[in-house]
């Protein structure tokens, strides 16, 4: 009896598992020349908003085969130079659609108006595509309200935009950057209406699109792909708005295009803490430590400023409602049959912002308890001004020359007063402590780049050498008045006082050249050699001085060799590395690595001391892809 009651369970569970599950199959055909298609795109989507549940292309004789769950669909069948095909079908078991044929857009009558609105997104290769107009949005709507109504993308409340799973990291518009390295300037200033489609994909290392050769190196990229008739002439918007009196959000965006060449202006006003406030400000304030590590080398090198005294201290970290100015200009042209390619941006930042915090907490031991009491009050300010660019050039069709450049200057100043008290269980003070702060700085960085890149006739060999600049300089003085005072049952028993000046200096300059070569072994086998210098130097210097009070008029003399130091550093590094990478269509690998040999030298200015050291060191790579469809794949490194 147990037997069969098990039998007829099974059996059950495989009828209910064959029920939920469906098919579809079919071929595609071209109805003027009565040819199969292939490799044309067909999909299921969501009826209710057009999601895309799964995809697949047609074979050589045309014929297609998609497995999906019981239930209704849209049908669509997308091929180059034809019409979309659309189609509500509803699955149970297995369904033949038999034959289904395109026709030729040429074909269609003028008067015929083709709807979009079923086919709102598309697959092209490895590329999503989503109809801009198939979404609706609010009038006046900016991209990121665009972005917002998308299946597979989310933006958070700080304009930080995930696509599939992934951080996107550009944002481009027609294929090119706009305002350079951040997409919140795109996203939150240009109008929703410009757009004709959003793509998204994977984008290439730039050393991949030249070679040819996939390094496994993906940036998830969207591409705005504006509308033609947004493409030349002049458009803009402007937001003039505050949810109180006291309360101000505004910007204003500017657009004068024509063909391939882009001007545009932008300017932001805000104290809500949202407009002009991306995600990435806080390192482009200059917030944490300027600790880098060369991952080619094997080495950190810093020059950190990150201390009570640094200018930065000022940067937007969630506390505060900060006033912020942003505004900037972009220019960008192609000519010359795209040989030439130029762009340029300017961006202005003013950031002030005032915190008020207040913390009392209780510390409940075993045998007593104590309570601490803190306030804090700090007014900043930063004013930042950055101008990045880059020329690109071809010189025929096999070589090329880039020149880039980016360099920013920022002043910064802050103020603050922190006051703190310690009491006993019976609410005695035991001590209180005075603290006030203020410095002003400023920093100043220029980045520049040369990459000379060639081609050969033989697919896949090429050669390209880069040289790359970098200058960072900061400069920071500040002033620390600290009182402490101790009691006894009431009474003041001593009191500290430090009353210092602070200066902080700190430099990196640092140039570095790599040559690297590429050598197909087959069509799919290829092997890659680089070799490379670097030289870095740096220093940095941290000066406390008390006043001398011996002085009629004490003034900050005596240095403090407690809290003062000052360092140079200088390293040389030689590397060489080899690779051999191969690439199928399913899979790719790469095994290979980097010998280093880097000489260290540390001189210590304060006691006149020179400290040398040497390091051979040894970096093996290895990494691994599968794709398993264009948007599914597993990377191991």
């Amino acid at each position: 009896m147990r037997k069969i009651v098990l039998g007829l369970l099974t059996a059950l569970l495989f009828q209910f598992a064959f029920a939920q599950s469906g098919k579809i199959k079919g071929s595609i055909g071209d109805t003027t020349e009565h040819k199969p298609l292939s490799n044309a795109v067909v999909s299921l989507l969501r009826p209710k908003d057009s999601v895309l549940i799964v995809f697949a292309r047609s074979k050589e004789n045309g014929d297609f085969i998609l497995n999906a769950p019981s239930g209704s669909y849209l049908l669509m069948v997308t091929y180059p130079k034809f019409a979309d095909y659309v189609e509500e079908i509803k699955i149970e078991g297995e369904l033949d659609r038999g034959k289904i044929n395109l026709i030729r857009k040429s074909e269609l009558l003028k008067e015929v108006v083709v709807s979009q609105k079923l086919g709102a997104i598309r697959m092209k290769g490895d590329t999503l595509a989503f109809m801009a107009d198939s979404f609706k949005v609010k009038e006046g709507a900016t991209v990121e309200d665009l972005l917002k109504k998308l299946p597979g993308i989310q933006v958070n409340k700080n304009g930080e935009i995930t696509a599939q799973g992934e951080k996107v990291q550009k944002v481009l518009v027609d294929g090119e950057e706009f305002f350079s390295d951040d997409p919140a300037v795109v996203t939150k200033n240009l109008q929703a209406n410009a757009v004709k489609e959003v793509q998204v994909f994977d984008k290439k290392s730039d050393q991949a699109a030249f070679t040819g050769i996939d390094d496994g190196e993906k940036t998830k990229t969207i591409n705005l792909k504006l509308k033609d008739d947004k493409k030349k002439g002049y458009f803009g918007k402007l937001n003039l708005g505050g949810g109180t009196p006291d309360k101000f959000e505004n910007s204003g965006m500017l657009n004068a295009f024509k063909g391939k060449r882009k001007f545009a202006a932008f300017g932001t006003m805000s104290n809500t803490g949202q407009a002009g406030l991306n995600w990435e400000d806080n390192e482009k304030f200059g917030g944490g430590s300027n600790l880098q590590y060369n991952e080619d080398e094997g080495y950190f090198f810093s020059f950190s400023d990150n201390d009570e005294f640094n200018t930065w201290g000022g940067r937007f970290n969630g506390e505060g409602l900060p006033k912020a100015w942003t505004g900037g200009a972009h220019f960008s042209n192609k000519w010359n049959s795209d040989k030439n390619n130029f762009n340029f941006n300017y961006r202005y930042n003013k950031l002030d912002l005032e915190v008020n915090e207040s913390n009392r907490t209780q510390f409940i031991t075993k045998d007593t308890q104590y309570f601490n009491n803190q306030l804090r009050n700090t007014v900043n300010q930063n004013i930042r001004n950055q101008f990045t660019g880059f020329y690109d050039v071809q010189l025929d069709s096999f070589t090329s020359i880039k020149l880039s450049f980016t360099a920013s200057r920022t002043n910064g100043k802050s103020d603050a007063r922190y006051v703190s008290e310690a009491l006993n269980a019976d609410s005695f003070l035991v001590n209180n402590n005075v603290r006030n702060l203020n410095s002003v700085g400023q920093k100043q960085l220029f980045n520049s780049t040369a990459l000379f890149r060639k081609k050969f006739r033989k697919q896949g060999r090429t050669i390209s050498i880069n040289l790359d600049e970098g200058y960072n300089e900061n400069e920071t003085d500040g002033l620390l008045k600290s009182i402490t005072n101790f009691y006894d049952n009431g009474d003041t028993t001593r009191s500290e006082v430090i009353d210092q000046k602070k200066e902080n200096r700190t430099k990196l300059f640092s140039f570095n050249t790599k040559a690297s070569y590429t050598e197909p072994l087959s069509k799919t086998t290829f092997l890659e050699m680089n070799i490379g210098y670097r030289v870095t130097n740096s220093e940095a210097l941290k000066h406390s001085f008390n006043k001398d009070p011996l002085a009629n008029d004490p003034k900050y003399t005596v240095k403090d060799s407690a809290f003062s130091n000052d360092y140079q550093f200088r390293v040389n590094t030689s590397s060489g590395g080899l690779n051999l990478r191969v690439n199928k269509k399913k899979f790719g690998y790469a095994l290979g690595g980097n010998i280093t040999v880097a000489d260290f030298r540390q001189t210590d200015l304060e006691s006149d001391s020179l400290y040398k050291y040497r390091y051979v060191n040894f970096f093996p790579r290895a990494n691994f892809r599968y794709i398993f469809g264009p948007q599914s794949r597993l990377n191991l490194n």
